[in-house]
């Protein structure tokens, strides 16, 4: 009889199968179980330099004594990084041998890493290896794989019935100490694998979380079209895998260019980081086109530009690599990522290579060194950075046009180099977090100073996408084509990053004296005219909708510290969590609350805040007292500390010590570049969409060992909606189809553009019929006459007309708001829209004179209100007149991720446009559900066959009838309902006696005989040993007996062994029971 589970001697065996009929260079030489072996065969490797490098047998020698000398001494897992890492910058780089008396030092490499064939690749198995430290035991590799004599694959197989996992702790277990460390030196690929799991691969010292499947194709990318995947006419997962990563070319490709020392971690390319690569390297081949490399967040991005930045290095002539950033920390993670690397010398200084001021850039972009640059994108417009008056991209804008901010670099260059600058070098830009950088004028100052013919690489987990409602420009039309594509949903299923998992809480807030806190609001208004005092209102409303009361606060912290001591991550302190404020000034009201229950050094407000001695004082009222409050808290917290050091230091604690660094307290720093694989719970009590919302919530999806399986968000803002759309745009958006052509991108940009060229021209003509019809010749009197009032009127007079004229000016304020939205629209793309740039100069010096007289006419009619004024005197009426109940849960998502959310038919997403407005329509919201049913019904199926696929049946059942019409919406819900009620607790029995789950799989599919089915149950209680589907003899015993018990009916005893098998946890309580 052919046994149902084979050995892993058969998948050893077919290993050396494969291998001999695709790899036919891949010599076997046989098994060395009866010898002992080490890593390095010498006169293979001698035989090899000697023949393919026309070197002499004494020059053979010496390179291999010094190889040996660093492989061969290692016998403790303490010393196998530094020895390991010294051996792969032998392999790597060659040496340098002694040459002789009088004779010049000679280069050996030790594989010819440009020339795969030149190689010599040899199979062995069973190889025998003595332990460290004088021990007489010895450790057996199932395969390794030796490129030139020296072991660079180990391979570890195990039978489909055991866990890959089995494989990789094996392999960790043999690099320890008193085991064989010293083999493992040379070894680059530590591969595990069975045929039901397929072929999983990691480096030396690589824990077990961190190694991966190995996936081919990973993501998408149509660079790469008709190249990947190879060898997909093989069907055996493990087999096609090893195939894949062994063929030489890809293996030395992995070991030379994609394996690096992190900050003397050991790291290899994950398969979405290779084809990104892979794809990369293709459009640089074929002319340097720009483009995007959109992976998830978590999925490695900083990495991917060090390996990319070096093979850019080592494989392209001339070449430089700029490095671009939007904020400091993001700049300072890339530099300390490439100096942790080994891409920047020992002996650099961070101002050698990361630019210091904008004339310092320029300088280093004039000069040939250093072959690599980190900036800031402020840099390349120097006066933005020193712009007080103009904070926002949109003033940036009005108040000087994009040829004014140009015509400025163009002067500062001048001035620098007269007329002696050019970028030195064949650039290749990276933009990291390209969906923050593109668009505006430092983009274009950034082209101008670069040139148009430069290759931009923008990297982003978060483009942003074409959306025809929204006006703003897409990542695609700024960057062009995606290069490569690694959507959120499939770096989840592929262990990269994990799933989310939601729950909203609600803490009512309810006013006390709504009467008595109208008039105070009059008190505090009192000299505002009705359309400020309407306007102010209309904030005031808004801000009670968004603002933490202080007893709100109270409440939330309650909830937190309540989480600290019940949730298992968080209450042993291997987990921590991140708490998103609205304002500065909240976050540090939630310190305050947290300092006073005990925890004040156990948490940290980490904003852009820093506190300025007297800066209170030039403020009056609650502003002042405000201001004063976040000084003083933020002072008392800091410890006598700097700020720049206190964050270093908090985030540090917070990544190496959560257990004394719980909580860090956020507004808008570290809500994107920021990893911390602790970070478990993300508590929102603030407002945000789109890639704000999704850069925000996966800083809590990082892999961080078995205990972390989800990370969780804990919602206090009601964004459920928001947070589903985001999760959608991001898992299917624009990169179904692997985003748009070339082509599709230029028809994208021309439509948005003749558009906006015909809605600014409408504005603009709106604008000038309106002020020419009030006064012809443009006075300045003539408007504020129309707008305000009278230069005769006496007061009294005045502040009727303010009255009376209120609507003309909210009739112009409107319409110059619309006319500023359009022009800043275009502003940096006007010539491309089809405007001469007399025209555009024009243009904007025109939408400047009117922004002016909106200003104007403001002031004049005491229609200005400076509402962070304001601000601080309503947050300090809603502390006093607004009480806050304790939270309550409003949604648990405990069965289902968000990921459940979208429906999966036939390895395509469907989703309905905008998610029929975040699953409103009640098609929507009935497959969505459904999806989410069947989704547990999947994982759930293998316990009990017959209830799931009954209830899958149901669902089927129900959507039908919903769509045709048969099934009325309401009582759709309430049928699911109780399906989703039998998924999580099970249907009562008919009879008593089947009480358990397992006692119930076997009634449901052994033909509903209650006795049956206890007699079974008994068979298994009394014949399962532990570990009985590992173990084949304990398997075969429990087979016999249940054949016996079920009278030699084989398919109900193959059945019965599999319902069994899927219930291990409770025929072991039970067992312990008797």
């Amino acid at each position: 009889m052919k046994r149902i589970i084979d050995p892993e001697r058969v998948s050893q065996e077919q290993v050396k199968q494969i291998t001999a009929w695709y790899l036919p260079e891949v010599k076997y030489i046989g098994d060395l179980g009866g010898v002992e072996n080490g890593n390095i065969r010498e006169e293979v490797l001698k035989q090899w330099i000697v023949s393919h490098q026309e070197k002499s047998q004494e020059t053979a020698e010496r390179a291999i004594k010094e190889l040996k000398k660093e492989a061969c001494g290692c016998d403790r897992w303490e010393n196998l990084k530094d020895a390991g890492e010294a051996v792969y910058n032998l392999l790597r780089y060659g040496i340098s041998v002694y040459g002789g008396a009088g004779k010049q030092s000679e280069r050996v490499e030790y594989i010819d890493w440009r020339h795969p064939k030149n190689n010599i690749y040899e199979l062995a198995e069973e190889v025998t290896v003595r332990c460290s430290g004088g021990s007489s035991s010895t450790r057996r590799p199932d395969i390794v794989l030796y490129v030139n004599g020296i072991a660079l694959v180990v391979l570890e197989l195990k039978r489909s019935s055991v866990s890959v996992r089995e494989g990789i702790r094996q392999s960790y277990r043999n690099q320890q100490t008193g085991e064989i460390p010293q083999f493992f030196t040379t070894v680059q690929l530590v591969l595990a694998g069975n045929s039901s799991e397929g072929l999983y691969y990691g480096t030396t010292a690589t824990e077990e979380k961190y190694f991966l499947r190995w996936k081919e194709m990973t993501g998408e990318s149509k660079d790469l079209k008709g190249i990947f995947p190879m060898y997909g006419e093989v069907e055996d997962d493990l087999l096609r895998g090893w195939l894949q990563m062994v063929t030489p070319w890809r293996l030395l490709e992995l070991i030379h260019d994609l394996i690096i020392y992190d900050g003397g971690i050991k790291k290899i390319c994950r398969p979405n980081q290779y084809f990104a690569i892979k794809a990369a390297q293709q459009r640089i081949y074929r002319g340097g086109e720009s483009g995007i490399i959109w992976h998830s967040q978590g999925s490695g991005k900083s990495l991917l530009m060090v390996w990319l930045a070096r093979w850019i290095r080592e494989n392209i002539g001339d070449s430089r690599v700029v490095i671009i950033t939007d904020r400091d920390e993001l700049d300072k993670q890339i530099t300390q990522g490439l100096r942790k690397s080994g891409q920047i010398p020992e002996n650099y200084q961070t101002s050698d290579y990361q630019a210091t001021s904008g004339n310092d850039l320029l300088r280093k972009l004039n000069s040939p060194t250093p072959w690599i640059i980190t900036t800031l994108i402020h840099k390349f417009v120097p006066s933005v950075v020193r712009d007080d008056e103009a904070k926002s991209e949109w003033e940036r804008k009005i108040k000087r046009s994009p040829e004014m901010w140009m015509e400025e670099v163009s002067d500062n260059i001048e001035q620098l180099f007269g007329g002696d600058f050019r970028p030195r070098g064949n650039l290749y830009v990276f933009v990291d977090e390209c969906h923050r950088t593109q668009g505006g004028i430092l983009h274009k100052a950034m082209r101008k100073i670069m040139g148009d013919d430069v290759m931009l690489i923008g990297f982003t987990g978060t483009p942003l996408l074409s959306v025809e409602e929204k006006r703003r420009i897409s990542s695609q039309e700024t960057f062009g084509r995606y290069i490569h594509t690694y959507r959120f949903d499939e770096a989840v299923e592929d262990g990269v990053v994990l799933d989310l998992r939601y729950e909203a809480r609600d803490v009512p807030q309810r006013l006390g004296d709504e009467v008595k806190m109208e008039l105070e609001f009059e008190r505090k208004t009192k000299g505002l005219n009705p359309s400020a005092k309407e306007r102010l209102k209309k904030r005031w409303a808004n801000l009670k909708g968004i603002y933490s009361c202080e007893e709100r606060i109270k409440r939330i912290v309650g909830d937190i510290l309540f989480d600290m001591g019940t949730k298992p991550a968080l209450e042993k302190g291997y987990g921590n969590a991140m708490l998103v404020c609205d304002s500065i000034y909240e976050c540090f009201k939630y310190w305050t609350v947290f300092e006073q229950k005990g925890y004040g050094q156990k948490c940290a407000v980490v904003t852009s805040y820093e506190p300025i001695a007297g800066l209170s004082n030039s403020f009056t009222g609650e502003r002042k007292t405000e201001e004063q409050f976040k000084y003083d808290t933020c002072l008392r917290m800091l410890g006598g500390r700097q700020p720049a050091d206190f964050e270093e230091l908090v985030k540090k604690r917070f990544i190496e010590e959560p257990g004394e660094m719980k909580l860090l307290i956020v507004c808008d720093k570290l809500l994107t570049g920021f990893d911390a694989p602790s970070a478990t719970y993300l508590y929102m009590d603030r407002k945000l969409v789109d890639h704000n919302l999704f850069q925000a919530i996966c800083r809590v999806n990082r892999v961080d060992g078995e205990w972390k399986s989800y990370g969780f968000i804990i919602d206090y803002k009601k964004l459920f909606d928001f947070i589903n759309q985001a999760i959608e745009d991001y898992t299917n958006g624009e990169s179904t189809e692997g985003g748009f052509e070339k082509s599709e991108i230029a028809t994208l940009m021309k439509g948005r553009l003749e558009q906006g060229k015909k809605e600014l021209d409408e504005a603009l003509k709106a604008e000038q019929m309106l002020l020419q019809g009030i006064s012809p010749t443009g006075k300045q009197e003539e408007y504020f006459a129309y707008f305000c009032y009278e230069p005769d009127a006496d007061e009294e007079e005045r502040q009727a007309q303010v009255i009376e004229f209120g609507t003309r000016r909210d009739t112009f304020y409107d319409m110059t708001h619309r006319l500023i939205r359009r022009y800043t629209d275009l502003a940096t793309v006007m010539e491309d829209a089809g405007y001469s740039e007399v025209e555009s100069k024009s243009i904007h010096q025109e939408v400047q004179d009117y922004y002016n007289l909106l200003k104007a006419v403001q002031l004049r009619s005491s229609d200005y209100v400076d509402m962070a004024r304001y601000d601080a005197e309503m947050r300090y009426l809603l502390d006093q007149y607004i009480d806050a109940d304790r939270s309550e849960v409003l949604e648990e998502m405990n069965d289902f991720s968000f990921l459940d959310l979208i429906v999966k038919k036939e390895g395509d997403y469907t989703v309905d446009e905008k998610n029929e407005k975040a699953l409103g329509g009640q098609e929507g919201v009935a497959e969505t559900l459904v999806a989410n049913s069947r989704r547990v019904i999947n994982r759930k199926r293998e316990q009990n066959p017959a209830e799931y696929a009954r209830l899958s049946d149901q669902l089927k059942r129900l959507l039908k009838e919903m769509r045709e019409g048969i099934l009325e919406y309401k009582d759709f819900l309430k049928q699911i309902v109780e399906i989703n009620e039998a998924l999580r607790h099970g249907e009562e029995s008919i009879d008593p006696r089947i009480n358990s789950d397992l006692k119930k799989a076997l009634y449901d599919n052994l033909e509903n005989n209650v006795d049956l089915a206890l007699k079974v149950y008994e068979t298994a209680v009394r014949y399962a040993a532990p570990g009985f589907e590992d173990n084949p003899n304990f398997s075969r015993t429990l087979m016999q007996k249940l054949d016996d018990t079920l009278h030699g009916d084989k398919k109900q005893s193959v059945k019965a062994y599999g319902i069994i098998a899927a219930h291990p946890e409770e025929i072991k309580k039970k067992q312990d029971d008797h």
